[in-house]
């Protein structure tokens, strides 16, 4: 099982832009700014899926979504615009699951080969354009689809707006 992991926006910067001022008047634009981190390995993600509610729970809550997306990105990698969220999120995961039961099932997740893998991965110089596979997991299927990626500068991986 790999651990690797990227973090995506949610909305498009086109989005964030079209509907900034709708987001404002309502109140919510926190939600066009929402950021996931998501695994590249199908196999975390499942594991995760049979692991326990608490668990799953827990990297919900730290920030994670429960599919994958494969950039393509080499393992131990990782996009460096990406660095402050990796880290609130990896900060934000610690702080949770010390509070998870002893008992947990992890279904083969393993948080300590995990936390390894998170620390000493390393940012890469990037793609100007990736293709990426993508795999969309449920409990009981898993289901392929290929695609092509946008270049990197459509993400936001970070910046100012998310400087705490």
């Amino acid at each position: 099982m790999k651990y690797d992991f990227d973090i995506f926006s949610v909305v498009s910067a086109d989005m964030r832009k079209r509907y900034a001022s709708l987001a404002a008047m309502f109140g919510i634009q926190d939600l066009l700014d929402r950021e996931l981190a998501i695994f590249r390995d199908p196999a975390a993600t499942n594991a995760l899926l049979g692991a326990s509610q608490c668990v799953r729970d827990c990297f919900v809550a730290a920030g994670f979504a429960l599919n994958a997306f494969d950039t393509g990105v080499e393992a131990g990698l990782y996009f460096p615009d990406s660095a402050p969220r990796r880290n609130m999120v990896l900060s934000r995961l610690k702080g949770i699951v010390a509070a998870l039961p002893d008992d947990a099932d992890w279904n083969g997740f393993d948080m300590d080969a995990f936390f390894a893998a998170a620390e000493t991965a390393r940012p890469t110089s990037g793609n100007a354009r990736i293709f990426a596979r993508m795999t969309v997991s449920t409990p009981v299927r898993s289901e392929e689809i290929v695609v092509a990626a946008p270049p990197m500068s459509d993400f936001v991986f970070g910046g100012a707006r998310n400087a705490a």
